[in-house]
């Protein structure tokens, strides 16, 4: 879930129970009427989080834009070497 910080912009979700190989391109947007959308993939998602694909003058990855975003494991514990 994530969302820039500095521009009119729409909460962005993306999840692996639609979703369930990378490349992510359907989004779920939280504050819109229309809630699902299809975009050109976006987001990839990796082992210890995720990389947003797109860059420079495209939502939401505009360069230099702050971006706020919340993201949770979906089995934090299982494969954890942390110390």
């Amino acid at each position: 879930m994530f969302k820039r910080t500095d521009a009119i912009s729409d909460w962005i979700i993306y999840d692996t129970s639609r979703d369930t190989y990378n490349v992510m391109g359907k989004p779920l947007y939280a504050d819109l009427s229309g809630a699902e959308g299809d975009s050109p993939p976006r987001v990839d998602y990796l082992s210890n989080g995720f990389k947003l694909r797109v860059a420079g003058l495209s939502e939401p990855n505009w360069t230099g834009s702050p971006i706020i975003y919340a993201a949770f494991a979906e089995a934090p514990l299982n494969y954890s070497r942390a110390r």
